[in-house]
């Protein structure tokens, strides 16, 4: 049975003695949670209100678990600039924080924000930085296109071998892309930013000590990918900044001893519930009633992405049903619906349109056909009607 060691670890700070306690096992196994892309100021006040929530519920998650070390892998801030009030989400005596800046951040002005903590360690020097935790080697990689990446993995393989530390961290911002991490079709605005292929790990692969590359950057969802003895964890950001970011927010749970990283999700934290709906002139009321049917499965911490597109003639009762669906979820919830419309206005339409598209309905019907298909199928009609107007 494994047994536990009760550590108590004394911090200096102002004249006071800070105590606190943690938990670690006598095999020395480590459990470290990584969160990625945190972007504080990326969006509007009420936003940026649910961004600091999902972060503080990650902290208590941490606190409550017994987990003292969290790994922030880049783009702690959206922008360069830095506000001042977010310091007070790190002055936390039980928590100890390792944060390297991202493609998003200013290093220098993250730097003096968190200059005065003694519980934050921040990495700037390049190409990397190393800290010792236990037996556990942090290596601190800031944000940095200069360096190719086999080279800097051969550098940090080279002092992996030299210190023959068993348990290896590398904090690193980066655009993990080819068939090996399944990225093969991404946006080129991402790849852009310090891209990594499977070839550029051959020499940290070679050298079979256990590394953990906790990655930053991409935001959409949690991916792990495990060559070897190499495991790379991408745990996207932690609140959905974007219409592609459909999944629900995680958070890594690294475990040394295992060398594996579990995903962590969070019911409390906010989410973005998308929703996609095709319309035509002969069933707007069925439109309305959709959405509405959206707005009574969503959470109190939902953020609602509408996306509308097709056709219409009526464009007042259109804006109608906005204004209604916009007016009903504000007395629930406070983050405000993002509609996007792609809606065509038409004058007249061809009767035949109206008639082909009854009979789909009706065979969807019988046949119970899903929502999707019937979508497409909807959309292929009209499309196909060129100029749609019965002129």
């Amino acid at each position: 049975m494994t047994r536990y060691l009760h550590v108590l670890i004394f911090y200096f700070i102002k004249n006071k003695i800070f105590i606190f306690y943690r938990f670690c096992v006598i095999n020395n196994s480590m459990r470290i949670l990584h969160i990625s892309d945190l972007h504080f100021n990326a969006k509007n006040n009420i936003e940026n209100k649910f961004i600091v929530e999902n972060f503080k519920r990650i902290k208590e998650y941490a606190i409550k678990n017994e987990i003292v070390n969290i790994i922030i892998s880049g783009d702690v801030f959206d922008n360069i600039s830095v506000n001042l009030k977010y310091r007070d989400l790190f002055t936390d005596d039980n928590l100890h924080y390792f944060v390297i800046p991202g493609n998003h951040d200013n290093p220098e002005t993250l730097r003096s924000f968190f200059s005065t903590f003694d519980n934050v360690t921040y990495f700037q020097k390049k190409p990397y930085e190393k800290v010792l935790i236990g037996n556990v080697a942090i290596y601190g990689i800031p944000y940095n296109n200069d360096i190719k990446p086999v080279d800097l993995f051969s550098k940090i393989s080279h002092d992996i071998l030299t210190d023959r530390t068993e348990n290896n961290l590398l904090l690193l911002h980066a655009s993990p892309i080819g068939i090996n991490f399944g990225m093969i079709d991404v946006d080129n605005n991402k790849i852009k930013h310090f891209p990594i292929h499977f070839e550029d790990l051959l020499p940290l692969i070679y050298i079979k000590k256990k590394i953990y590359i906790a990655m930053g950057h991409y935001h959409k969802s949690f991916k792990k990918w495990k060559f070897d003895n190499v495991l790379c964890c991408m745990p996207g950001s932690i609140y959905p900044l974007s219409a592609k970011e459909k999944e629900k927010r995680a958070f890594s749970i690294y475990d040394t001893n295992e060398h594996d990283a579990g995903r962590v999700i969070l019911e409390n934290m906010t989410n973005l519930s998308y929703k996609y709906f095709f319309l035509s002139p002969f069933d707007i009321n069925s439109i309305s009633q959709q959405i509405s049917e959206s707005l009574e499965k969503s959470s109190s911490v939902t953020k609602l992405f509408i996306n509308i597109e097709g056709y219409i003639n009526q464009i007042a009762k259109l804006d109608k049903i906005r204004n209604d669906i916009d007016e009903r979820w504000g007395k629930n919830h406070k983050i405000p619906i993002e509609w996007d419309m792609n809606v065509s206005v038409v004058e007249s339409l061809k009767p035949e349109i109206k008639s082909i598209l009854s009979k789909i309905d009706k065979t969807s019907k019988e046949k119970t056909i899903s929502n999707e298909v019937l979508t497409k199928a909807k959309k292929l009609i009209f499309e196909s009607y060129k100029g749609i107007s019965g002129k």
